[in-house]
């Protein structure tokens, strides 16, 4: 009688079964561990982006209020930086105002007297009156105005006005040109200043 063994036969299929379930296992867990070190490194990359962020956020905030603090000191010093221009271009044009009247006191001297003189600001004319004796002064003067002496030192010198007073003296009346306020740029200070504090706010 032949015996047949049908135990061994499951026995060993069910062997090989555990065999393919150990290296299903330990594939599964290998994927599985490289997935969740790959999760750790991306939550931690992540983690570390937002604190940088959050970092590079505080110091915007902070150089935002640093450059609120400063825009008042700013202002103030550009203010007081265009003032001192615009005063500086006043004390040259009261300069050049004295320069002209000395220089025609010293030009006409022996020749006319100065009797009388106004200054507009606005259009830079100096108005100055020259009082002559006899009329022998005032050519002379006439000549001394229209020579290079004069004309090489002042581009535009006007005889506005002429007369002759009772007493025999000749009024000439002179309207010299000097700088204006375009000339001096105090506008365009003005202006700049104005740009400026436009731009600040």
């Amino acid at each position: 009688m032949i015996e047949i063994n049908f135990l061994s036969t499951k026995t060993r299929h069910k062997q090989k079964q555990q065999e393919k379930d150990k290296k299903l296992f330990k594939i599964s867990s290998i994927v599985l561990g490289v997935v969740l070190v790959a999760l750790i490194l991306f939550m931690g990359l992540k983690l570390v982006i937002n604190l940088q962020i959050k970092n590079k956020a505080e110091t915007i905030v902070k150089l935002k209020k640093t450059i609120l603090e400063k825009e008042q000191v700013e202002l103030s010093y550009l203010i007081f930086v265009n003032k001192l221009k615009v005063v500086e271009e006043i004390y040259a044009a009261r300069s050049d105002k004295q320069t002209a009247m000395n220089y025609f006191a010293d030009l006409m001297d022996g020749v006319a007297t100065i009797t009388g003189m106004t200054y507009d600001e606005e259009s830079g004319g100096l108005n100055l009156q020259l009082d002559h004796q006899n009329v022998f002064f005032l050519e002379k003067s006439m000549t001394l105005i229209d020579s290079p002496l004069v004309k090489d030192v002042y581009k535009n010198v006007e005889k506005s006005s002429l007369s002759r007073e009772d007493q025999g003296d000749y009024q000439l009346r002179l309207t010299i040109q000097l700088k204006t306020i375009e000339d001096l740029g105090l506008l365009d200070l003005a202006t700049e200043a104005e740009q400026a504090i436009e731009e600040l706010n």
